[in-house]
């Protein structure tokens, strides 16, 4: 299955994120703007997050399950 959200909303992008425990901070006073496709099935959950303004953002993953967290740089 896959899922994909826009959203200018912390709480609504959270919401999107199966099973995490996550929070959101703003590092400057900007509006948040970010998408999110989620690729799943059974077994093995594939996240592509993308934000428009720098965060920092604290939380736990499920705890049934091994997470890989990779940032990656913005580039053409």
């Amino acid at each position: 299955m896959i899922k994909t959200i826009q959203t200018k909303d912390f709480e609504e992008f959270t919401a999107a994120q199966l099973g995490w425990e996550t929070c959101y901070r703003p590092v400057r006073p900007e509006r948040f703007e970010s998408s999110m496709v989620s690729a799943y099935d059974r077994e093995i959950q594939v996240d592509l997050e993308v934000w428009r303004n720098p965060l920092e953002i604290t939380g736990t993953a499920p705890r049934d399950a091994l997470s890989l967290v990779l940032p990656l740089s913005d580039s053409n």
